[in-house]
């Protein structure tokens, strides 16, 4: 899916007179994960990438299959971002100062840390000034997805009434993606 994601980016990369380079691990076990929120993950770190980058700059993308988890990684090169702006980047609302004179409003990052924790996941951030910029978002192979939250809604559509998701720290942020309504009282959270 990764690949598709960057077809779409080819065209406007070469507009811009920047080179994108990847390299794309097969994983060897696929990943249930929402794919809503890894299209607007991917979609928003590209998109700065190829933004916040210089004239005739590279992108690189990187999907790596480790041991217990699948690591995305989207550089770029450019200004980078002050090491003092680095905690508030993913906060509502918030443009650094290399972001001046871009048209954007604050909000990508923080609509991209909601996906990713709402994933189970991690993202973190690696810049030098003037030099590369790295997001990091590692997707744990093994945890609770919106997939398994729709088998469990599934059962209780077929008649199983008492559902019990015992580990709800997992699911944070998650059940949003499905609207349940005031009938669904028999779905518990310890």
């Amino acid at each position: 899916h990764i690949n598709d994601l960057l077809s779409d980016y080819v065209e406007w990369s070469e507009y811009l007179n920047i080179r994108i380079e990847f390299k794309i691990d097969t994983v060897s076990t696929p990943l249930h994960l929402d794919q809503k929120g890894i299209d607007r993950i991917f979609n928003n770190l590209i998109m700065n990438a190829l933004r916040y980058n210089t004239d005739r700059g590279k992108v690189r993308v990187q999907l790596i299959d480790n041991h217990n988890n699948v690591v995305l990684k989207i550089s770029n090169q450019g200004k980078g971002i002050p090491e003092s702006e680095i905690p508030y980047i993913f906060e509502y609302l918030y443009q650094g100062k290399n972001a001046l004179g871009y048209k954007g409003t604050g909000i990508g990052l923080y609509l991209v840390k909601y996906w990713v924790e709402a994933m189970n996941s991690t993202i973190s951030v690696e810049s030098k000034r003037d030099d590369w910029t790295t997001f990091t978002v590692s997707f744990p192979k093994n945890s609770v997805t919106n997939t398994e939250i729709n088998q469990l809604l599934t059962l209780k559509d077929e008649g199983i009434s008492s559902t019990r998701i015992s580990n709800q720290s997992q699911l944070k942020n998650r059940i949003w993606a499905h609207e349940l309504s005031a009938s669904d009282s028999d779905l518990r959270y310890d």
